[in-house]
């Protein structure tokens, strides 16, 4: 509540704040009507009153912030992909209420995270309000709107943004001596400087660090992470499988940022 009520007072937006109660399948008789009615009704106040203090927060904190609130019937990571077609940005939390506690990553922001229509930012308890913004770069479609994204929010933030690109992921690297290297190197270095060069001219005030390497993407993203504030990524990289939204790398920096990270969509 507090990273996204920040966000709509820095961006001049409304903020709405969203909690969807996901009701049992209605019985047909006898009490069990009766009972399942009682749940939908405290439920729902159960919502209403967790909206209520969520409003509270916001305005305390950002007073010149329009919020407003509402309860919705249904599945909750359904309602909230539906509700992302209208939204500038969907923000949701980390650590989810399943059953499976080691991840870190609810169900419900998994879904939303991999699926909604504009950009998602998933915030860890927490958050750091200071530090860098990091940015994945791929090559992929959504890349360079990734990449537009992270400088926007660099200059949003007053921040210095670092921008990180990996090749091979490590595998490239075996069995090359150093000299067969370089020119791997030189390519992505050359490749880094042309997807940064818009988003430089753009935002002139941005202080830029590069990272090339050719250890994973992940790790490096989550290397450069410590201490920052935000990280940027895309859905679809080039990892993974072409039937999942979210690639391995993206899956393994929502798990384990120690930052919230936005993931951007195209």
């Amino acid at each position: 509540m507090r990273w996204a009520a920040a966000a709509a007072a820095r961006q001049g937006r409304t903020l709405q704040v969203v909690s969807v109660v996901e009701l049992p399948s209605a019985p047909h008789f006898g009490e069990a009507v009766n009972t399942a009615q009682a749940y939908a009704d405290a439920a729902r106040e159960f919502a209403e009153t967790a909206l209520d203090i969520a409003v509270s927060v916001v305005r305390e904190q950002t007073p010149d912030v329009t919020v407003d609130s509402v309860v919705l019937d249904g599945h909750p990571a359904s309602a909230l992909v539906e509700l992302s077609q209208h939204a500038h940005t969907l923000v949701v939390g980390r650590r989810g209420q399943g059953k499976v506690q080691a991840l870190l990553l609810g169900s419900v922001s998994s879904h939303v995270a991999a699926h909604a229509h504009c950009p998602v930012v998933v915030v860890a308890e927490n958050p750091p309000t200071s530090g860098p913004v990091v940015v994945g770069i791929d090559g992929s479609p959504v890349s360079a709107a990734v990449t537009t994204a992270a400088f926007q929010l660099a200059d949003e933030l007053n921040a210095k943004l670092i921008a990180v690109h990996t090749y091979g992921d490590g595998v490239i690297a075996e069995g090359l001596y150093e000299q067969d290297k370089r020119p791997i190197a030189r390519a992505a270095q050359k490749f880094l400087d042309a997807e940064l060069a818009e988003g430089a001219a753009a935002h002139p005030s941005v202080e830029i660090e590069k990272v090339i390497s050719e250890v994973g993407s992940a790790e490096e993203i989550l290397d450069a992470a410590q201490g920052g504030q935000l990280v940027v990524v895309g859905t679809r990289g080039h990892d993974g499988f072409a039937g999942l939204l979210l690639g391995s790398t993206s899956q393994a920096i929502l798990q384990l940022s120690p930052c919230p990270v936005m993931v951007h969509h195209p």
